[in-house]
């Protein structure tokens, strides 16, 4: 198991890792929403 000193320190690195967890799913939820109209090159 992880040794933390306190429980402010906890508190503190469960925050940033979901604040991290947060930030990687916007960007990523960002980067995929254009690819949506972009299926096959249209063939005429």
């Amino acid at each position: 198991a992880t040794q933390l000193k306190t429980i402010p320190e906890l508190m503190a690195s469960l925050e940033t890792g979901y604040k991290e967890a947060v930030k990687a799913e916007k960007t990523s939820a960002k980067k995929e929403a254009p690819r949506r109209g972009k299926g096959k090159p249209r063939r005429r």
